[in-house]
């Protein structure tokens, strides 16, 4: 889930009202360019238009465009390339805004290659591409081009909007929670006790914290591996359940799934897992040692267990399933995957992997095969926790695209939400925009119209781009589910960032809250 695995960019933008200062037009490019992106019909990855152009960014600090986009939510995101040579230069971005002309500051600096470009100076060709998230026609608009300069930049800095919209919190039963990827809570100088108070404080009412993954449990577990500074630091899901009782707060247990873990050493639980053919193979020639394979009947039953487990723990107001997916659509084909597909199959597969790819109907039979196997450990968990503890509710941090995340890694949570598995589900809706939150929120609370599941939108505030907008984006976004009807929301992650931005958008009576 952190930093949205699930399809996480690095948004390399600035992005501001018009006007600002600009060093001048670029030579070479158009007065204006418009994309049309027709999804409607075309079923391709993305829109393309291509602009020659002998253009020489040595030396130069970055564009600034005016950018206008019709129908933001149709978009991931989008990249403007630069073809040199055999290879190009890649800057992506996202704006914020629909419907109007923003100015945004596309910096070299964060330029990634693709290929082996001939150099900067030999610039021949720009391509612009909008990736696909919709099935609606959209049409984007770009115009003065310019380089940018430090005075460019400098305007670009002072004219950001940093004011946060001020958020109360009703007493009207919305779930407000943090996910919380520490054991030990905000950290920072707080402890769990002033942690949970803090966040009682600022009209929070629930907290999502990460306790377990497949190689580590911070709490006593007869599961999983204990962490091994338990003996001395104590039981900290208990330290945690203790504060969230003492202030009200309700207590969702985190667990992440198959992804073995990267907070401690977990070489010799690796090795473990590799040895006894546990662990995943992938087909882009990537290590997957560090993911469990999720066809092995074993791991998925160790995956139920756990959360079974976490369930029956005194105080637990819900368990939470995270990375309850594939790593990749490019994993697992491990030779206890292809034993137990052609099992399901009913006959052998000439060429491994190639067959599952270049067959049509292997490749949908691969599919669901795929989906069935990490539906199993959620419907597993789901069942044995209704019947020993009704009262826990049951909870995931999902793929924001709820149409796109069976096919990339077999997360098919609205079959879940069908048939009851969860009390309500977190979509990963890691954004800078606003508007974009509004139009993904609206999607997903679609999908689920008549389906007994509540969506909480995830906003991501430790992803934000680092600008110093983080108060503004917050707010903006927590107003946009409100008024799209969600009951609730969460906010990742509870951490310094949150320190920072909530005091500007909570305020008590005195006008402030204490950190």
């Amino acid at each position: 889930m952190v930093w949205m695995k699930k399809r996480l960019y690095c948004f390399a933008t600035f992005i501001l009202a018009l006007p600002t200062v600009l060093s001048g037009s670029v030579p070479g490019m158009p007065d204006e360019i418009v994309m049309s992106a027709g999804f409607s019909t075309d079923r391709g990855r993305r829109a393309v238009h291509d602009v020659p152009a002998k253009l020489d960014l040595t030396g130069a600090l970055g564009f600034v465009v005016d950018f206008k986009v019709d129908s933001l939510s149709q978009f991931s995101g989008f990249d403007i390339h630069f073809k040199s040579g055999s290879g190009w230069y890649c800057v992506h971005f996202l704006p914020e805004k629909e419907g109007v002309f923003e100015r945004i500051f596309l910096p070299f600096k964060d330029m990634k290659k693709e290929g082996e470009p001939k150099g900067l100076n030999e610039i021949e060709r720009v391509r612009i591409s909008g990736w696909r998230a919709g099935t609606n026609d959209a049409t984007v608009v770009l115009r003065n081009f310019s380089f940018a300069d430090e005075k460019a930049i400098a305007a670009i800095e002072a004219a950001k909007d940093r004011r946060p919209v001020l958020c109360p919190m009703p007493e009207n039963g919305e779930f407000r929670a943090f996910w919380c990827h520490s054991a030990y809570g905000l950290q920072n100088g707080h402890d769990w006790d002033s942690s949970i108070a803090l966040l009682k404080r600022l009209g929070f009412n629930a907290i999502i914290v990460n306790f377990a993954w497949p190689g580590v449990a911070y709490y006593r577990s007869s599961v999983l591996p204990e962490y091994p500074r338990i003996e001395k630091e104590g039981d900290l899901l208990e330290q945690c359940l203790v504060a969230c009782r003492k202030y009200g707060v309700a207590c969702h247990v985190w667990k992440i799934c198959f992804n073995i873990g990267w907070r401690e050493d977990m070489r010799m639980f690796c090795k473990k897992m590799s040895d006894e053919g546990r662990t995943q193979v992938r087909t882009d020639n990537k290590d997957g040692a560090r993911w469990l394979c999720p066809s092995d009947p074993r791991n998925r039953q160790y995956e139920i267990d756990a959360m079974v487990e976490l369930s029956q723990k005194e105080g637990v107001s819900g368990v939470h399933f995270d990375y309850i997916r594939y790593s990749t659509d490019k994993a697992c084909y491990c030779n206890g995957c292809r034993e137990r597909f052609e099992r399901s199959l009913g006959r052998k597969i000439a060429r491994w992997p190639q067959d599952i790819k270049g067959d049509p109907d292997i490749s949908e039979q691969w599919r669901k095969w795929r989906v069935a196997n990490i539906t199993a450990v959620v419907a597993g968990a789901s069942k044995r926790i209704r019947s020993q503890k009704p009262g826990v509710k049951i909870s995931a941090a999902v793929f924001s695209n709820p149409e796109t995340a069976p096919n990339m890694v077999a997360q098919d949570w609205i079959d879940w939400c069908r048939k009851g598995y969860l009390d309500f589900v977190c979509p990963m809706n890691y954004l800078n925009s606003a508007a974009l939150q509004r139009a993904t929120t609206q999607m997903q609370l679609k999908a689920v119209a008549g389906l007994p599941v509540k969506v909480y939108p995830g906003i991501g505030l430790s992803v934000f781009k680092k600008d110093g907008c983080d108060a503004r984006r917050l707010s903006e976004q927590i107003v946009e589910i409100r008024e799209c009807g969600a009951p609730g929301f969460s906010v990742f992650n509870f951490d310094k960032r949150a320190l920072d931005a909530l005091p500007q958008i909570f305020k008590n009576e005195a006008g402030g809250i204490d950190k």
